[in-house]
């Protein structure tokens, strides 16, 4: 680039006007807004939503606080929009439109839009927990001013290198002559009655605007106030973050007049799994009919659609409660249920309301469900599960089982004595408008299931409808209390549990449009309430109330991770009186004997496993080593559990045991255990469910059920001699080796995880802090299951367990970072061969051809944190082609060179540039190495993973090429060309979360096809293998990764879009 005459200064000018957008780009959100100021004056003024609102700042040297003035449209109650104008207090932040040059340090010159920029960029710490990087590019004007063309904003918290906030202003139109009339307030007649500063200084959020920072922290202030909250200083800027992006969605949300408005209320500030708890319903199964028939037929619905009336709300009858909230647990279902059942009484006893207890659900009714399902207290339920319930045992009221407690409890029905019951419930059928209004109107209000979606949990006012919403799966409980139309678009009155500050006084109008009826799979009704008392509904039983396992039992057990939809068979035989257990995975293809000494601590252990050789035989394998007392747990420790009652479960009776404990401070377990005895008061186990919850933030992060199968209490010595297997008896003796593969242990036993996530630590190096430990095991289990799960189904590749499986998802962000190219982005040549002579090409070309064997490829990069796979990927093409044509002498170019230099143009605001560590574009690098070249990573210095100065203007010793081609999208034998003729090729792919953990085999992935392409990657060459063909892909994640940091890709179905967007250099 030639040097300019102008200074290296950052000056804004003293008056400006100009208009801007800003984008972004986490939200997808564009903001256009207008700016007059002029210091002479002491005066500014900016537009938002094209005139409509407008703020005048008028400041004056002798006060310390300016006068904004607002002007805005409010909608009046005949719907008419009046012009108002509000006297507000104001702070000098407000008048900062533009960043403080005090920070910016000046990084260089570039073209950008067809200007010459000076790139001015500015690091803040703050208070160790956020770091914001602010890069300004600016044009001079002929005083030396600076004129901004570009602001680019990231927030980043510091901690675990997060992007919290990614901004993009765009400005457009600035000039630097402002008329004194466009910053007079005084031309707005409105504004000549302002109410004045002293009267009243408060004013509505509707009046902020929150893509200016000043706004963002007098609204939190508000927020804050409103409701009362206090928070620490590192989590009130968490808190703070959280606001700003929910209160600009509902902002963007009402400028649409979509029909009904969002709010900025109690959850605004809430993290996702602090909200998770407000839903918690999952739908019943269709079979689930309810106890008694829907009574009217369709013949009958269709003659009584005319009858119905237009609007009905039964609020207006008195016989609906009082709104609730359900507060942080997942019981909407218990809350759905109990306003019905309050209405249907109310109205059959002539209008007298009554409160019945939600928390005697919560407690109480833990039934059985389908599909290894039923009401789980505070963690969900089913509305079915939940009126068959109540329709065996009744509810009692909330004044006589006690109040709401937000949390399971021990279920106290035996103690109640005044217990109102229902005849039972029937189902209204499903998608039917009529139906559902002829049973508002003859039987009262219904409770049902739908999906709550995001924008439902601001809701404020108007008809709701959310396309969204239907593409989900239900997961919430309310009901519905009447129905009505209003000009013209009808709706369903509805009661929800999230208490009286949310939406209309706690209800939701939501539209009835077709096929949007409440996502309505499964509604249910109450029918023929009555209300009646009795002393005492669970029976007792003789059988004695313990909990006591058999010192030997054999049994099969299915144990389910509802979490990952993964499902593990296992077997076990166990004997405390030989002091020998057994238990087979895997359909009995791997087997562990233990056996305990009692003269000994510590139990002995053989594994025995298939293992595939170098011939592809496989070959049984035993090993022996020391085990742990807690190998032989096979059935939880009784010690902790508490008889809760008993219950009907698949055609048993049986005894509900339960126990909660708290693991170091930070996990919260618990068990819940269903057992019957059998003729010696031993206890069978039937059904174990186990969940554990952090304690910090209350969120779920391990839900098993396991299901018990052909329990017995015989165990043959047979089963559990080791040594009628041959291999075993040439086992590897005790103290000589004592270390084992991951393979040989098993994730779905806890012993096996903690012994696994040692060995993996030490392997690693990795050092945790103490909170963390738990944390990154967590993840680690995760991982390795999936990992497990993966390689047992033989898919072709395998799955290992690498340096990536303790990571956080965030902390994986980075390791890809390419968007695809435009389609008219073709290179600086053309394609060299036309359709007809690569269908003559073809045949010619070798079936397989690995340019590895050439010499030609440099070694494996690994780029580390940074999203730079798109300079690695163009920068092993360019080393390979430059080898190639030098008969094969190596070089390592660097790819810091263009994570420093390649911030290429931006076309317009829906397109990307090169972003240094946060991604970039093959089509972009190779121009960029087209028109500068590249340096050696010698001369330039070493990778830094991170964003750095551009220094090529320093460099001496530059590789060129003389351009670059594009292949032809989605052809097997161009790309084959194009190797074969040209050398190594980069392409851009999807990097599905399975290829993470990639470690051998043709990788093929349906499902990385369905999300987009964020990763770049260098073909070098292509073979067949058992009749599969293949792509040899080199990637940038170290030699430690994959084989030996490559990776097989098949050909088939353009498998990962690897077909869709590829280059290759010209030298």
């Amino acid at each position: 680039m030639t040097a300019t005459n102008y200074k290296k200064s950052l000056i804004w000018p003293t008056e400006f006007h100009f208009k801007a957008e800003k984008i972004s780009l986490k939200s997808g959100i564009v903001e256009p807004y207008e700016v007059w100021h002029s210091s002479e004056q002491n005066r500014s003024r900016i537009d938002f939503y094209e005139g409509t609102v407008k703020r005048f700042l008028y400041t004056n040297p002798e006060e310390e606080q300016p006068i904004a003035y607002e002007v805005y449209p409010k909608t009046e109650g005949n719907l008419d929009s009046i012009l108002h104008c509000k006297r507000v207090p104001c702070n000098e932040e407000m008048t900062k439109f533009l960043p403080s040059v005090d920070d910016f340090t000046y990084q260089g010159e570039k073209t950008y839009d067809g200007k010459l920029v000076q790139i001015w960029k500015s690091v803040v710490e703050e208070e160790n927990h956020y770091k914001y990087e602010n890069i300004i590019y600016v044009s001079k004007n002929e005083d030396n001013q600076s004129i901004p063309v570009r602001l680019l904003k990231k927030q980043f918290i510091i901690w675990n290198a997060a992007l919290d906030s990614h901004i993009i202003t765009e400005f457009y139109s600035f000039n630097t002559n402002v008329s004194s009339d466009d910053l007079d307030v005084g031309k707005i007649e409105k504004c000549k009655n302002a109410q004045h500063l002293s009267t009243n200084l408060k004013q509505d959020l509707e009046n902020l605007h929150p893509h200016l920072d000043s706004d963002v922290n007098k609204a939190f202030q508000s927020y804050k106030n409103y409701h009362g909250r206090n928070y620490k200083d590192k989590e009130s800027e968490v808190r703070k973050l959280i606001f700003e992006d929910n209160w600009r969605r509902i902002v963007h949300h009402n400028r649409k007049n979509l029909g009904y408005k969002l709010e900025v209320n109690k959850f605004a500030d809430r993290f996702d799994h602090e909200l998770v708890h407000l839903s918690g319903t999952w739908p019943s199964d269709p079979s689930d009919l309810g106890t008694e028939l829907f009574p009217f037929s369709e013949e009958e619905l269709k003659a009584m659609k005319e009858e119905l009336p237009a609007n009905y709300d039964m609020r207006q009858d008195g016989i609906i409660s009082s709104i609730k909230n359900q507060g942080d647990c997942g019981s909407c279902w218990a809350f759905a249920a109990t306003a019905a059942i309050e209405a249907a009484m109310s109205r059959s006893n002539g209008g007298r309301n009554i409160d019945l207890s939600e928390q005697s659900l919560v407690d109480c009714s833990w039934s059985k469900g389908s599909k290894f399902e039923s009401n789980q207290g505070c963690n969900g339920g089913f509305l079915y599960e939940t009126f068959k319930y109540v329709t065996l045992h009744g509810i009692p009221t909330q004044r006589e089982y006690g109040p709401y407690l937000e949390q399971d409890g021990y279920c106290k029905m035996k103690n109640m004595t005044n217990i109102y019951n229902i005849k039972g419930f029937a189902k209204v059928p499903s998608l039917s408008e009529t139906a559902l209004k002829a049973a508002l109107y003859k039987f009262g209000p219904v409770s049902v299931v739908i999906n709550s979606d995001t924008s439902m949990l601001y809701y404020s006012s108007g008809i709701y409808y959310e396309p969204k919403c239907n593409k989900k799966s239900t997961n919430h409980a309310v009901t519905v209390v009447g129905y009505g139309v209003r000009d013209g678009a009808n709706y369903w009155i509805v009661k929800n549990s999230w208490g009286e500050d949310w939406g209309e006084d706690g209800y939701i109008l939501i539209t009835y449009r077709p096929l949007t009826l409440f996502n309505m799979k499964y509604l249910i009704v109450l029918l023929h309430s009555i209300l009646s008392c009795c002393s005492s509904i669970i029976d007792s039983y003789a059988i004695e109330e313990s909990l006591i396992w058999p010192t030997e039992f054999h049994f099969k057990a299915e144990k389910i991770s509802l979490m990952h939809d993964i499902v593990e068979t296992y077997e076990v035989w166990h004997s405390s009186e030989q002091n020998r257990s057994r238990i087979d995975f895997y359909e009995g293809t791997v087997k562990r004997f233990i056996y305990g000494d009692p003269e000994e601590e510590i139990p002995i252990a053989y594994d025995i496993y298939p293992k595939t050789e170098d011939n592809l035989d496989s070959i049984l394998h035993c090993k022996q080593e020391w085990a742990e007392k807690s190998m032989t747990k096979f059935l939880p420790s009784v010690e902790d559990f508490t008889y809760q009652g008993e219950k009907t479960y698949d055609g048993k009776l049986v005894q509900i045991w339960k126990s909660v404990i708290e693991e170091q401070k930070i996990h919260r377990i618990i068990n819940i255990i269903y057992v019957y005895k059998n003729e010696d008061n031993q206890s069978i186990p039937v059904r174990f469910l186990k969940k554990r919850f952090n304690i910090l933030n209350a969120a779920l992060d391990r839900h098993y059920v396991t299901n018990f199968y052909s329990f017995s209490t015989n165990v043959s010595s047979d089963d559990l001699d080791v040594g009628k297997i041959k291999e075993c008896e040439d086992a590897q003796p005790l103290g000589t080796n004592l270390k084992r593969d991951l393979e040989n242990l098993h994730p779905h036993l806890d012993s096996d995880v903690n012994r696994a996530f040692q060995r993996y630590k030490n392997y690693h190096g990795k050092n945790y802090q103490e909170k963390e430990y738990e944390l990154r095991k967590l993840i680690f289990e995760d991982n390795w299951r999936r990992i497990v799960h993966h390689n047992r189904k033989n898919l072709g590749y395998k799955l290992e367990v690498n340096k990536f499986a303790d990571r956080f998802d965030h902390e994986l962000v980075h390791l890809s970072g390419t968007w695809p190219s435009d389609p008219s982005d073709l290179g600086t040549e053309l394609f060299p061969f036309s359709e007809e002579e690569l269908k003559a090409m073809k045949e010619e070309l070798p079936n397989n051809y690995d340019m590895r064997q050439d010499g030609i490829i440099s070694s494996i990069k690994f780029q580390g944190g940074c999203g730079s796979c798109w300079a690695f990927a163009a920068t092993a093409a360019i080393e390979a082609a430059i080898s190639r044509s030098n008969g094969g002498r190596n070089i390592d170019l660097s790819e810091q060179s263009l994570v420093d230099c390649s911030w290429s143009k931006q076309i317009n605001i829906n397109k990307k540039s090169n972003h240094g560590c946060d991604g970039g574009f093959l089509h972009k690098t190779f121009q960029y190495v087209t028109l500068h070249g590249i340096p050696t990573q010698r001369e330039y210095g070493p990778y830094l993973a991170q964003d750095g100065y551009c220094k090529m203007k320093n460099m001496t010793n530059i590789y060129n090429i003389k351009g670059f081609a594009k292949v032809p999208s989605l052809s097997e034998t161009a790309l084959k060309a194009a190797l074969y003729k040209f050398g190594p090729v980069s392409v851009v792919i999807n990097s599905d979360s399975t290829m993470l953990y990639y470690s051998s085999g043709i990788y093929y992935e349906p499902d990385c096809n369905k999300y987009a392409i964020n990763h770049a990657v260098t073909v070098v060459g292509y073979g067949i293998r058992d009749g599969t063909n293949y792509w040899i892909v080199k990637n940038s994640w170290g030699e430690d990764w994959g084989e030996d940091g490559y990776i097989l890709m098949s050909t088939a179905n353009n498998n990962c879009f690897l077909m869709s967007d590829g280059y290759y250099p010209i030298v």
